[in-house]
């Protein structure tokens, strides 16, 4: 079982594992305190990956 600690290095290990050209990751898009509190596996993906790293937002309707 992986923990949101693990989550980040399994990803980037992945990729070079691949020799991916890119990596795409997902955002919920918290904000404030909850991100905080929680961090955010994105932002941990981006410090720590050489693969570039596309962050994929949700979509917002009106």
């Amino acid at each position: 079982m992986l923990t949101s600690d693990d989550v980040p290095h399994t990803i980037v290990r992945e990729a070079e594992r691949w020799h991916a050209d890119l990596v795409v990751v997902g955002t919920r898009g918290r904000r404030g305190l909850a991100r905080w509190f929680l961090g955010s596996v994105a932002a941990r993906t981006a410090r720590i990956t050489h693969t570039p790293l596309l962050l994929a937002h949700p979509r917002l309707d009106s």
